[in-house]
């Protein structure tokens, strides 16, 4: 993400040259293929998915602050690098879960077992590699649980 992030700033800078430069410098060329988001932090959180969970908790009105368009790549460069922040990372891991709980329809605060591991699955994705994750997860869920009576 960092490589991908460096050619777009790359570019940007190449496009506001004028045409001579342009001619002398050449198109930057990027050095591999690159994606436009990954999964980074603790909570391997992605940074539309972290977008995705802070406007729906802005919607809500868990978090103020204004909504942040993915389709910008500034704002999205500036999540993707905040996310790499532990606090960060663990603020927004909360934010995910819950924004991935409401769109199952599940209520955090009042949710039964399977609930809470349905949620826990949704928070790594769908299929059966997410499904074993919340049948994982929510057996490290009910510890804490048990450990903070």
């Amino acid at each position: 993400m960092i490589e991908y992030y460096r050619h777009n700033e790359a570019i940007e800078k190449y496009s506001n040259m004028n045409w001579f430069q342009q001619l002398i410098v050449g198109l930057p060329v990027a050095n591999s293929p690159m994606r436009g988001d990954s999964s980074t932090g603790i909570g391997q959180i992605f940074a539309r998915t972290a977008i995705e969970a802070h406007n729906s908790a802005i919607a809500r009105g868990d978090i103020s602050g204004q909504n942040i368009d993915y389709a910008n790549i500034n704002e999205r460069k500036e999540v993707w690098y905040g996310l790499r922040s532990d606090e960060t990372n663990i603020f927004y891991a909360g934010v995910v879960l819950r924004h991935k709980a409401e769109s199952l329809g599940v209520n955090l605060f009042n949710a039964s077992g399977s609930q809470i591991e349905q949620s826990l699955s949704r928070y790594n994705g769908s299929g059966d590699a997410a499904k074993e994750y919340g049948i994982e997860t929510k057996q490290y869920y009910d510890l804490f649980l048990q450990y903070n009576k």
